[in-house]
């Protein structure tokens, strides 16, 4: 079992004592213009999380006792959804979207989401967990 560091217990205490939130969530959102293959989107997202242990990593607890469980390769699985929305809708589609809660005991603590907005335009949301990521690394 891999101990969690000083950061990310206070996280993971954090975590369970609110209960899951999207307090710790970091969204970075990209406007994207042209031709974009979604599925492409979608397995490079994969393959950066692959890429990065702590990006595939869950928080579960042994008799209250949390450790981190670095997710085989082979078995990540990121969570992506693509939705059409209109370009008036998209703040309010990206706001709710940043809102997930992450269940970190399961769930590794990255997903994508993509608000297709018109013809040729898009909005991609990468949304993290500040257990694994600070925003400034």
């Amino acid at each position: 079992m891999i101990p969690l560091s000083f950061a990310q217990q206070r996280l993971w205490f954090l975590h369970k004592l609110e209960g899951p939130s999207p307090t710790y969530n970091i969204a970075l959102t990209l406007r994207l213009s042209g031709e974009v293959e979604l599925d492409a989107l979608r397995l490079a997202l994969r393959d950066v999380v692959v890429r990065h242990e702590a990006l595939r990593t869950v928080y579960p607890d042994l008799e209250g006792r949390p450790y981190q469980r670095v997710i085989d390769p082979a078995d990540v699985e990121v969570a992506w959804d693509v939705q059409h929305v209109g370009d008036e809708r998209v703040t309010r589609a990206l706001a709710a979207a940043a809102g997930y809660a992450f269940d970190l005991a399961v769930e590794v603590p990255v997903r994508g989401r993509v608000f297709v907005t018109g013809p040729g335009e898009c909005v991609l949301l990468v949304l993290l967990h500040h257990i694994a990521g600070d925003g400034w690394s």
